[in-house]
């Protein structure tokens, strides 16, 4: 949240200075945008009302999953079904301001519930540990479990598998024996991931799409985008650690 809030802010000063009439708008605004509550600036954003509440939900899902297992994994795949079914193919909109905030954060929690739920039988089960031991460092198992992700994305193109591709993908990605440069240039993205994620959209979609489009090529755009987003990834965290180093 400190990040969030922090982006938040730099976000709307940006507005400010350049005059949009969306970002801050009034103050309610900037308000619901500020407690999560009614996030409208940046669609990207969405993500963290979600893990906000996934982690307020936590401690209950870690009690189930202890007892019940293959329930609860029962339970929170129909919940993934039913929530994709309302927030993709036939979504509710009351046009009622609370109701569509509550309806809106429920779907999004029932999408992301799933997936949250199959890390925790991962990490209770040791499951990438087993794999490893089963297989090792495997290149060549890797490369053909990530070709599977990609057929089956070109063949099924419904946005449901979306969570089942990412879990055989990550089981993928784990048997990959990356040469230590690349794990340290990985590392490196890693560690700058969520500030990325929170102001990419800003670049590309809202105040300088001009800049990042500037080259008309995919692999220029890609590079002006990701240079400006470490560029100010660098920026929140020198910000972050003046403000809350004490």
């Amino acid at each position: 949240m400190k990040r969030y809030w922090i982006v938040l802010v730099l976000t709307c000063i940006v507005g400010i200075i350049l005059h949009n009439p969306s970002i801050p708008d009034n103050v309610l605004t900037f308000i619901g945008n500020l407690t999560l509550i009614n996030i409208s600036y940046v669609g990207a954003w969405w993500f963290v009302q979600t893990y906000v509440l996934l982690i307020l939900l936590t401690p209950f899902i870690i009690k189930m999953i202890n007892k019940y297992e293959k329930i609860t994994l029962l339970v929170v795949l129909v919940i993934y079904f039913i929530a994709f079914y309302f927030r993709i193919m036939n979504p509710v909109r009351p046009h009622i301001f609370i109701l569509d905030v509550i309806i809106n954060a429920l779907v999004l929690l029932g999408t992301s519930l799933f997936p949250f739920v199959i890390g925790m039988y991962f990490y209770k089960n040791l499951i990438i540990s087993k794999l490893r031991t089963q297989f090792g460092y495997n290149n060549i198992i890797a490369g053909l479990i990530i070709i599977v992700c990609i057929l089956l994305h070109i063949f099924i193109k419904n946005m449901i598998i979306a969570p089942f591709i990412a879990i055989i993908f990550i089981l993928g990605f784990s048997l990959i024996h990356f040469h230590p440069i690349i794990r340290k240039i990985l590392l490196y993205f890693g560690n700058h991931s969520t500030n990325l994620w929170l102001v990419h959209m800003q670049y590309y979609m809202i105040f300088t799409p001009t800049i990042v489009f500037y080259t008309h090529t995919v692999i220029g755009c890609l590079v002006i985008l990701l240079a400006l987003c470490i560029a100010t990834s660098y920026f929140i965290n020198f910000l972050e650690n003046l403000i809350f180093r004490k």
